[in-house]
């Protein structure tokens, strides 16, 4: 079964790191909930930022954001190591 979270925006958050919302299978929300899923989508995005440098406001939109695909391939790991006996299967949407 495929769910949502809607992660709500964080004040005073940084723009680069803000994840809108996430569809993922039982896999994942079997494993883990929408605010931490949120949370570590954000930390994973916010941290590749910090180490490749984010993508220019010009450039957005074009192409493929590396850090946007970074955080679903870090969650499905993390329902793995977590133990998760289900498909899991995620996309993150980034603004």
């Amino acid at each position: 079964m495929i769910s949502e979270a809607i992660c709500e925006p964080r004040p005073g958050s940084d723009v680069h790191a803000e994840v809108k919302r996430i569809v993922a299978s039982d896999g994942l929300w079997d494993i883990m909930s929408n605010q931490e899923v949120c949370e570590i989508a954000r930390k994973r995005i916010l941290m590749r930022h910090k180490k490749y440098g984010a993508t220019p406001l010009a450039e957005r939109g074009k192409g493929m954001d590396t850090a946007c695909q970074a955080a679903p391939e870090y969650l499905s790991v993390l329902a793995l190591q977590k133990g998760s006996k289900d498909d899991v299967s995620i996309i993150v949407i980034c603004d």
